[in-house]
């Protein structure tokens, strides 16, 4: 299930081939610059968490490729759902300093991954998009935990 907040400005289901059809899927919206991608694969064979990570820090850094690391200065969590994974860089795209973010989390066979990346200003606190990637990964993941499991 695909949920958009705010206005979007676009929004697109996903389909990946090279999976069997429906286990490598994914939202994205774009809504006041701000660019969110959540994906939900089911691995043949089966990835770690960590790997899932390190494809999304690839993913980064083909998008943006000076992108540095920066230090995460939250954690967002719901209880009963799995700790994410995170990863968060600086980066520029056409002279403007950004912040992109990768989280992952495993649950019943499946790998979930959000990416996001919105412009960071330089007067920007990088904690709001720390916030907010992680509120929507929480909610995500807090959806998941409840579902029963097929």
């Amino acid at each position: 299930v695909c949920h958009f907040f705010g206005t979007p400005t676009r929004i697109e289901l996903l389909a990946f081939p090279g999976s069997t059809r429906g286990e490598d899927v994914g939202c994205l919206s774009t809504t006041d610059g701000k660019v969110m991608t959540l994906y939900a694969t089911r691995y043949t064979p089966a990835i770690s968490a960590d790997e899932a990570l390190q494809h999304g820090i690839a993913g980064i850094r083909d998008s943006f490729p000076d992108a540095q690391p920066t230090p995460a200065t939250m954690t967002v969590s719901t209880e009963g759902a799995p700790t994410p994974l995170v990863a968060h860089f600086l980066a520029t795209r056409d002279g403007a300093r950004w912040f992109t973010s990768v989280m992952v989390a495993e649950s019943n066979g499946w790998t979930y991954k959000l990416r996001y990346s919105a412009p960071a200003p330089e007067a920007t606190p990088l904690m709001s998009h720390e916030l907010e990637a992680g509120a929507v990964f929480a909610l995500v993941l807090g959806e998941i935990s409840r579902a029963p499991v097929q």
